[in-house]
C-alpha cells in the first residue's frame, strides 16, 4: 500500500501530460478529447472548441517530446 506522503508530486502539467496519456491509451485518441473537451465545457452552452484545446496541449510539448509521445503511441497501437 502506497502512502500518501509517499507519492510523488507533480506539477500540474506533468499530472495534465500523464492523465491525458492515461486517457488516450485506454479510450483512443477521440473518445479522449471527447472526455476532456465535456470537462472543459461543463457547464457552458457552447459546444466545445477540439481544436483550441488540442492548440493549448500540444502547443505546449517541445518537437522532441511529440515526436517521443507519437513514437511510443504507434509502438503500443500498431494497427490502429
Amino acid at each position: 500500500m502506497v502512502r500518501l506522503e509517499d507519492e510523488e508530486k507533480l506539477t500540474k502539467e506533468e499530472l495534465a501530460k500523464k492523465a491525458i496519456k492515461i486517457l488516450i491509451d485506454n479510450l483512443g485518441y477521440f473518445n479522449a478529447t471527447e472526455f476532456i473537451a465535456d470537462l472543459i465545457d461543463e457547464g457552458r452552452n457552447t459546444p466545445p472548441d477540439y481544436t483550441e484545446w488540442q492548440r493549448e496541449y500540444f502547443g505546449k510539448m517541445t518537437d522532441e517530446e511529440f515526436r517521443a509521445d507519437l513514437q511510443e503511441y504507434i509502438k503500443n497501437h500498431p494497427h490502429e
